[in-house]
């Protein structure tokens, strides 16, 4: 299991409830033993271990001063001294990454570089190398849309260095429901006030409501 790289940016983990089942996570204050029923995940509070047995043997992750252990759907959320760590429930390893925001059917994490977003099933929404983070910020507040917490993000686009954000021109609405609540098809970032946006579309400023259609 490869070890998270060294972080040093100002560690944020916001969870709400999930929706899906969780994982079993198992804690005490020893190495697991066989004696340990119904789960394959194990922390071991006095050491700051990570365990699991998915391969029928308890096995240590070799995670630095685990602090926490949760689980979003099939995903494990692993928060140690150098940040996030993310698996999926058959210990196959996902991503690390200084900050990490759990909703109610995904799982956002993102450092400095990249934005990754997982499904609950531990799916990944965009390619292995995620966004680029400058074009796909997720480190503020989301806004409310349609009662739906959204960010203004562009299309989909790799997390390519050669990627520049002002080259991207179709912005929409994502939902951290997992959806589009407003396609991207703008031509630069909005933001709402009172239900209303003003856009950039086809060259013209125009106003939309919250689910985009056009009021001016």
């Amino acid at each position: 299991m490869k070890r998270t790289l060294a972080l040093t940016l100002t560690l944020a983990l916001t969870l709400t409830l999930p929706l899906l089942s969780q994982v079993p996570i198992a804690r005490g204050k020893t190495p697991p033993t066989a004696k340990v029923k119904g789960a394959h995940w194990y922390h071991d509070t006095a050491h700051h271990t990570a365990w699991t047995d998915v391969d029928l043997e308890w096995g240590d992750l070799g995670i630095v001063d685990v602090q926490e252990m949760s689980s979003a759907g099939h995903i494990i959320i692993i928060r140690s001294e150098l940040g996030y760590s993310l698996l999926s429930d058959f210990a196959e390893y996902l991503w690390a990454a200084p900050h990490v925001r759990v909703t109610d059917s995904l799982v956002l994490a993102w450092d400095s570089i990249t934005t990754h977003i997982y499904t609950f099933t531990g799916g990944q929404y965009h390619p292995e190398h995620g966004f680029k983070a400058a074009c796909w910020p997720v480190d503020g507040e989301p806004e409310t849309v349609q009662g739906i917490s959204a960010y203004c993000l562009p299309e989909f686009q790799l997390a390519n260095d050669s990627v520049q954000c002002d080259s991207l021109h179709a912005y929409g609405m994502f939902g951290l429901n997992g959806h589009w609540l407003i396609a991207p098809q703008f031509e630069r970032p909005f933001h709402f006030e009172n239900g209303v946006a003003e856009v950039m579309l086809q060259g013209q400023r125009r106003k939309i409501n919250d689910h985009g259609d056009l009021i001016d």
